[in-house]
């Protein structure tokens, strides 16, 4: 596993090669469980050569997306240390590959006690920072699906969820959208084999439009209570992957931003600076 604080690269592992550079940022302080910044696995559809450029300094991650699609994810744990994935016993890591349907299962040997579970630690803070988008307009279809064309964003925080007492992996998402309006929640869907393997997410629009561009803006989530909206009937459970993309592959576009302090919380925490 490549460690973005380090200023290195190796190729042939499909992780991130992360240059510093100089940021000042906000910090949101507190006690939740934090996010380990500086240590992500890189999936992207380039077969490990995406245009998409990544940064880290001052425990931010900054996307240069340039009509590209690529993302950043890690396994969180409550040490505050993502779980380690040997990409010799897992050559999918190094073809910067999605996750096999498998990953459950690998997780449960790695050490399921360490995830991060949503029933104890419901809530979720963050900070993030558009520098720039060009992304335009995006509409939705009459079954309240985002049109595929139009499916990129400024910024998306992502949560794989285990539902409780299942192998069930579900997905919420955070998004900043400049024209979905805020609150809306909707479904995306991306068959993987067809008649087999097909993924559903939920995802949710917490920011939109331009108004907030170019600041630091914090985030309080409650993802127990997102997860029952976008999942009725059901209880969350495990913490799988956390995941970052900043994407403008299908919109032909371009966009920058920054990604800081994620953190999962027991108790709820005070609202985040919007500054």
């Amino acid at each position: 596993m490549v460690y973005v604080r380090r200023i290195c690269c190796i190729a042939c592992m499909g992780l991130v090669c992360i240059a510093g550079i100089a940021l000042a940022y906000p910090g949101a302080g507190g006690d939740g469980l934090r996010v380990d910044m500086s240590t992500w696995l890189q999936r992207d559809w380039a077969e490990c050569n995406t245009r998409t450029k990544f940064q880290y300094a001052n425990n931010a991650v900054r996307f240069v997306s340039e009509g590209s699609a690529a993302l950043l994810w890690q396994i969180p744990t409550r040490s505050g240390q993502p779980m380690a994935l040997d990409p010799e016993h897992h050559p999918w890591i190094a073809e910067c590959k999605r996750p096999p349907r498998q990953l459950e299962k690998i997780v449960r040997k790695r050490g399921f006690d360490t995830l991060i579970d949503v029933s104890e630690n419901p809530y979720l803070t963050w900070r993030w920072k558009v520098d720039y988008s060009t992304i335009g307009r995006q509409r939705m279809d009459r079954g309240g699906r985002l049109n595929k064309q139009d499916d990129d964003f400024n910024a998306k925080l992502g949560i794989a969820i285990l539902e409780k007492g299942t192998n069930k992996i579900r997905e919420i998402a955070y998004v900043w959208s400049n024209t979905l309006p805020e609150s809306l929640m909707f479904k995306s869907e991306t068959t993987i084999i067809p008649f087999v393997w097909k993924l559903s997410w939920r995802r949710i629009v917490v920011e939109s439009g331009r108004a907030r561009m170019k600041q630091w803006v914090g985030e309080r989530r409650n993802l127990y209570e997102d997860y029952k909206r976008g999942y009725p009937g059901e209880e969350p459970g495990k913490i799988l992957r956390v995941y970052l993309m900043t994407d403008t592959d299908n919109t032909n576009s371009r966009a920058s931003t920054w990604y800081a302090d994620i953190q999962f919380h027991r108790e709820a925490p005070g609202v985040p600076s919007r500054r």
